[in-house]
């Protein structure tokens, strides 16, 4: 099987890189941030990270895009009573360092149905989550029940485990014969289009 040339982990080596560095790395310090053994090899690595959108090319010279550099990070804005703004640069954050890190155990599931509205989940998001977490009480979890998938908060107890919605309107679902986790959800993304959500 051909190893994968883009990995997440080369991803953010590259990233650190770049913050660190402010421009991106030639293709012998490439080698040496990445361990290739030859520049052809560093040559190929940028190839594939412009098709797949990371970089872009300004006539000969390579240019980071967001989807590789980040995005802009302020100072906080209050969510509550209206305060003075801050036009002061905290950080530059990726989107896929922030929600995922160094974990290739991590993948993406987009929601369908609202029985985890009351958790903030609504259908259409993207639900990030870690198929290799152990789950403890009151995490949410993606399950297979009885060989149907579903979403739901993870309840331990002393007769065994429950899964519970967050929406009254559905009956909490107590596996009968088999129950298998699928992965622990660790975030949530949503896409708003002039104040509508994306359905």
């Amino acid at each position: 099987m051909k190893k994968r040339i883009i990995t997440q982990e080369r991803i953010l080596l590259l990233q650190r890189y770049l913050r660190k560095n402010g421009k991106l790395p030639s293709f012998r310090e490439l080698g040496v941030l990445l361990g290739f053994k030859s520049p052809n090899a560093s040559a190929r690595f940028y190839r594939a990270i412009e098709q797949a959108g990371y970089i872009r090319r300004d006539g000969t010279k390579l240019i980071s895009t967001s989807l590789l550099a980040g995005f802009k990070c302020y100072s906080s804005i209050s969510a509550g009573f209206p305060s003075p703004a801050e036009d002061e640069l905290c950080d530059v954050i990726s989107l896929e360092e922030y929600l995922i890190g160094n974990n290739e155990s991590v993948f993406l599931v987009k929601v369908s149905g609202d029985s985890m509205i009351g958790a903030g989940i609504m259908p259409g998001d993207i639900i990030i989550v870690n198929r290799g977490a152990d789950p403890i009480s009151n995490d949410i979890v993606v399950a297979e029940v009885d060989g149907e998938w579903t979403l739901k908060y993870f309840i331990r107890t002393k007769h065994g485990v429950i899964l519970r919605a967050a929406n009254d309107s559905y009956p909490d679902i107590l596996p009968k014969n088999e129950l298998r986790i699928g992965g622990v959800v660790t975030g949530v993304v949503r896409r708003y289009y002039g104040g509508t959500r994306e359905s």
